[in-house]
């Protein structure tokens, strides 16, 4: 499995890619949402990824690693996702780390829960959490898309 990843981070470094967790892009919008990957490890069946803005990403029970010709890292299937990122500041505004949560089901969802850095709101935990569907056969539950002249 590491020979996989080290290959992997070892063509992608300063390559940028946007993280897509149950068919959704996580991680912001236009250029916010281009994460550099640095750093990998896959430590009892949890795979991390750190990225170059201190992002990083956490799969739980990751199963069916693997990488597309284009340079995609797909990570078929896993009991839990979560993503940290901090959106770019504006000059009055103090930074402020958003974590998107994905807890999958047994019915083919995921529970998706947006927690806010608690310095930057008055409650931390996401008060009304999101059913999302998983994609079904075939689609990975987490694909790190190259994003092509970033």
């Amino acid at each position: 499995m590491m020979e996989t990843l080290s290959a992997w981070l070892a063509c992608s470094r300063q390559v940028a890619f946007q993280v897509v967790v149950a068919g959704r892009v996580s991680g912001g919008l236009f250029e916010e949402a281009f994460h550099r990957p640095i750093r990998v490890a896959f430590e009892d069946d949890t795979l991390t990824i750190e990225f170059d803005h201190r992002e990083r990403l956490v799969v739980s029970q990751a199963m069916g690693i693997g990488h597309t010709s284009h340079g995609d890292l797909t990570i078929a299937q896993g009991s839990g996702v979560s993503f940290t990122w901090c959106p770019d500041p504006g000059p009055d505004c103090p930074e402020a780390w958003i974590t998107e949560s994905y807890t999958a089901t047994s019915s083919g969802f995921a529970l998706l829960s947006i927690i806010s850095d608690p310095a930057a709101a008055p409650s931390p935990v996401d008060p009304f959490p999101t059913m999302v569907p998983l994609g079904g056969e075939g689609v990975p539950f987490v694909r790190l898309a190259r994003i092509a002249g970033a």
